[in-house]
């Protein structure tokens, strides 16, 4: 027990030499830095007032109008002048582009030449067509009269000889039959027709109309009455044709008023 003794005091000796070393060292390394000038550091002073300071907030957000409108240009064109700026209120009624208008004022006068152009053609097609139509109806009745004549030529040598009626010569008693208002008329209700075509003698009786009624028939739940009228055009036209159909149908329509009772 005794000779392990001294053993644990010399163990317990040294590391309290080497501590003793550290510290001597330390000791000399400090002193080493206190010697060189240390600079005195920089402090910044400001005073401190107490006051209400504001309170800011940042926030991220979007902004829309109350009412948009797409305004779309009826024409397409070169835009000169805009009259609002964007984000800006507006009025109903308010000018807000103007349109580059020269293209279509030349357009105008461009379509004003070519109606003024269509409507002296159409003038002189008028012209034409009425010269036309009097040169026609000139020819008709030179034709008319032409064939009278020769008819006249031909029948008044047979007359002499009592060749013929004095009716068709329109020399003889009979002559004031053929007055200006004689009318052919006849109605055949047992046929219907789509056409009608009346023999033809010649002379004055050309220039009576001839009017026939037909079959009365039913199409598509219609009731379908055939009427053929001929007349000379030399006399009347289309316009009179017309006039007369009216009639007709107003006479179907309204019988009561065309009915005659006795007197």
């Amino acid at each position: 027990m005794i000779s392990r003794h001294p053993r644990s005091i010399y163990a317990t000796t040294i590391p309290l030499f080497g501590l003793v070393l550290l510290v001597g060292a330390c000791s000399k390394k400090d002193a080493g830095h206190s010697s060189a000038a240390i600079p005195p550091p920089t402090v910044v002073v400001e005073r401190i007032d107490q006051r209400t300071v504001p309170i800011y907030s940042e926030y991220v957000g979007q902004t829309r109008a109350e009412e948009t409108v797409e305004l779309r240009a009826r024409v397409e064109g070169i835009l000169q002048k805009v009259y609002f700026h964007e984000g800006t209120p507006v009025r109903k009624g308010q000018l807000l582009f103007t349109i580059d208008k020269r293209p279509f004022e030349a357009n105008l006068q461009s379509a004003k030449a070519t109606l003024a152009k269509s409507i002296a053609d159409l003038a002189q097609a008028k012209q034409r067509t009425d010269v036309l139509k009097a040169q026609a109806e000139l020819a008709d009745a030179e034709a008319t009269h032409s064939k009278t004549q020769q008819d006249l030529a031909r029948v008044s040598p047979l007359a002499k000889e009592k060749a013929v009626t004095e009716l068709i010569s329109g020399t003889g008693k009979l002559k004031p039959t053929m007055r200006d208002d004689v009318i052919y008329h006849t109605t055949l209700p047992w046929i219907s027709f789509t056409s009608f075509a009346h023999a033809r003698t010649g002379g004055r009786g050309e220039s009576i109309p001839r009017i026939v009624f037909g079959k009365i028939t039913n199409s598509n739940e219609r009731q379908v009455l055939p009427i053929s009228v001929e007349v000379h055009h030399a006399l009347m036209d289309g316009l009179h044709v017309g006039r007369f159909l009216e009639h007709v149908e107003k006479a179907f329509s309204e019988p009561e008023s065309f009915i005659v009772g006795p007197t």
